[in-house]
């Protein structure tokens, strides 16, 4: 009865034992595809909110000399075919890549052109250097949230699309959590803790809160705008009466 019992058990173990091998190795590879995600979101919400501040920073009329911006190495970027899996979620994450760049490559610009300006030799040069700098200023807000053409009423009508392509990765990487934690079930005959599946979620949840408020806020600003180009065009007219 024992041996019967023991060939049983030896039986259910081979049986059992590739399946647990497949989900170990398909675990390790969703955490990879999870890894990547959470590092490329963290860094484009950071970006997304250097660049809110940039402009606010703008619409005060101060200009920065300092490099307040980075991005991720550009090698991690070769590394998205081969482990996310969702071609969507990989073509919203070099759309913002390339938002971002362009972001980035106009305020380093307008912060050595600003630089340039402290040091002029004369009024006319500063001068030069400083509407320049402007210029490279409104060229990163461009590309971080669009156009502003007052006789079109064009304003910056790319808050929602950004906020969108952010919204849309952290919904994926939801759905591989989910997965991570469905394998981790599956896998139990091993000591697992779910301190990373919780942590994760409790991510994505900050992340949406984020994501909220800088939509808001880019909200406001873009209104702040709107109302200082309608105060500058009466102060125009006035002058031209």
């Amino acid at each position: 009865m024992i041996a019967f019992i023991l060939k049983v058990i030896g039986g259910l173990v081979a049986l059992i034992g590739p399946f647990v091998g497949i989900a170990y190795y398909i675990r390790i590879a969703y955490r990879q595809e999870k890894s990547i995600l959470i590092l490329f979101i963290q860094d484009f919400i950071l970006l997304f909110k250097r660049s809110t501040l940039y402009y606010e920073q703008m619409l005060s009329g101060a200009q920065s000399y300092s490099t307040l911006f980075h991005i991720s190495d550009s090698s991690l970027y070769g590394k998205l075919a081969d482990v996310v899996k969702d071609p969507n979620t990989i073509e919203k994450m070099l759309e913002l890549e390339a938002k971002f760049f362009q972001v980035i490559r106009y305020a380093d610009r307008a912060s050595e052109t600003i630089a340039k300006s402290i040091i002029a030799d004369d009024e006319n040069t500063e001068k030069h250097y400083q509407l320049a700098a402007r210029k490279f200023q409104g060229l990163a807000i461009v590309f971080f949230i669009g156009d502003l053409i007052p006789d079109k009423n064009i304003y910056r009508n790319g808050i929602d699309g950004l906020v969108d392509k952010l919204a849309y990765i952290l919904d994926y990487l939801e759905i591989v959590n989910s997965k991570v934690a469905f394998l981790n079930g599956l896998m139990k005959i091993f000591p697992q803790l779910y301190a990373e599946v919780n942590a994760t979620t409790s991510l994505i949840k900050t992340r949406r809160s984020d994501l909220t408020q800088l939509r808001e806020k880019l909200y406001v600003l873009r209104e702040k705008e709107r109302l200082l180009i309608e105060k500058k065009n009466l102060l125009s007219d006035d002058q031209k009466k």
